[in-house]
């Protein structure tokens, strides 16, 4: 998504380049300011300037790192970020950033090594906790999630995620009753949140509660009309009640939403990228 940049800013930082080609710092702030913009080209072309000038400049390759991870080429990102540790140890967002690249490409144990660390460095970063408990729960290390996400939940931020994936490591652990209280604690945080609704109503429907099942299925057809699984819930409750004409206009639902729509709700991190930080702040 582009963001919003003033005509004038991309103009200054314009100006600071020719008024001093050899600045590490005018070439960052300009690639930085490209990539606002979507100019990813331009902002690549800044930010290795701006290596090349000073390479020992850590938020250029963090910010580089940054831009590689936008277009999916996480392992380019990675190696950025090691980089970026390179020059700058104790740089706790590169080490978040680099937490992430090794999640998104299937190397958990050192994804968990990685939040780790962030978490040695900066025991107040909120995210790492997040990050760390979703990389448990997706190794099926389920105490350790449980624990990283307790501890998330007392940093306050990001509460309506940390309660639903609470609910999934309870749901994996067969406590259901614990799932519920999870599930409905993200929807009170955050009534928008599809994966708590689904997740609530495919419990309520394996205990064979069909009214709670159908209300929590509705939900997420209200937020997300194209998502098929909900219409296929929906009607096998609607099917527990006896319903059997609502329960066939759900599956044509289903059917039709399927053909057109996918809809995945994984277990992603959370992802905090600070473009031009300072790694020593």
């Amino acid at each position: 998504m582009q963001i919003e940049v003033p005509e004038d800013e991309l103009k200054v930082c314009l100006k600071e380049v020719q008024k001093d080609p050899n600045n590490a710092d005018a070439h960052l702030q300009l690639g930085l300011t490209y990539y606002k913009r979507n100019l990813f080209d331009e902002a690549k072309r800044e930010y290795e300037t701006a290596i090349g000038l000073d390479p020992k400049k850590a938020e250029a390759y963090f910010n580089l790192g940054v831009l590689y991870q936008d277009v999916n080429t996480h392992g380019n990102a990675a190696e950025m970020y090691k980089k970026a540790i390179e020059v700058s140890p104790n740089y706790d967002k590169a080490h978040f950033n680099l937490g992430i690249a090794y999640y998104q490409t299937g190397h958990l144990e050192q994804s968990i090594s990685e939040y780790k660390r962030v978490i040695e460095i900066n025991p107040g970063y909120a995210d790492a906790y997040v990050n760390l408990g979703i990389a448990y729960f997706v190794k099926g290390a389920y105490t350790d999630a449980l624990e990283a996400l307790k501890k998330a939940l007392t940093q306050g931020s990001n509460l309506a995620k940390i309660h639903y994936y609470l609910g999934n490591v309870y749901h994996k652990m067969d406590k259901t009753d614990m799932a519920i209280v999870e599930y409905k604690q993200a929807i009170e945080v955050n009534s928008k949140l599809v994966a708590p609704h689904y997740n609530l109503g495919a419990i309520y429907l394996k205990k064979k509660m069909a009214d709670h099942a159908i209300k929590e299925f509705t939900k997420v057809i209200t937020l997300d009309h194209d998502y098929a699984d909900a219409y296929l819930s929906r009607g096998k409750a609607y099917e527990l009640k006896g319903d059997r004409v609502n329960a066939q206009n759900d599956y044509n639902s289903y059917q039709h939403a399927k053909s057109a729509f996918a809809r995945i709700y994984k277990e992603e991190p959370v992802s905090s990228y600070y473009e031009g930080s300072n790694p020593d702040k």
